[in-house]
């Protein structure tokens, strides 16, 4: 009965509408030969599915194609945006920051800076997500990350920091 749906309405249910769990959909897959074949014939198949894992299981496995599509299709919380951040993945970073925006970013960028996180905190620095803070030069300094110090340093000379 499913086989005989056109194949992008059986898309839409299984992998668009965010009904099926990844569980669902691999139990799916595995009831006969003909639905693996029309669910996962393509690799945008394979990013659908693991999409609907969830952001964080898809950036923690560097899978991001499907971290992009899941932020897409889910969204993210806040906490979510910065355990990502976290994660150092600068590209994912990237494609979330326009529709973000990052609350409490004076400890967030002090616990980046602890991580030398560099590529991030360059990243919400250029777009004036976060400012610099005495707590993150600090931070950075102490632990010997001369460059992430050196970066929040050359923010903070335009006069949102006096060191």
């Amino acid at each position: 009965m499913l086989l005989e749906l056109p194949l992008e309405v059986l898309h839409r249910i299984v992998y668009d509408y965010g009904i099926l769990s990844a569980i669902d959909v691999k139990e799916l897959l595995l009831t006969c030969k003909g639905v693996y074949q029309a669910l996962r014939g393509t690799e945008f198949d394979l990013t659908q599915h693991r999409a609907l894992t969830g952001l964080l299981r898809c950036a923690s496995n560097r899978w991001l194609r499907a971290a992009m599509l899941a932020f897409d299709r889910f969204g993210a919380t806040h906490k979510e945006f910065k355990l990502v951040c976290c994660m150092g993945n600068a590209k994912l970073v990237n494609y979330m920051l326009p529709r973000r925006k990052v609350q409490d970013g004076e400890l967030f960028l002090s616990l980046l800076a602890s991580r030398n996180q560099f590529e991030i905190i360059e990243l919400l620095l250029k777009n004036g997500l976060v400012y610099a803070t005495l707590d993150a030069y600090c931070e950075a300094a102490k632990r010997g990350y001369t460059a992430t110090a050196t970066l929040i340093r050359l923010y903070s000379s335009e006069g949102r920091l006096d060191l």
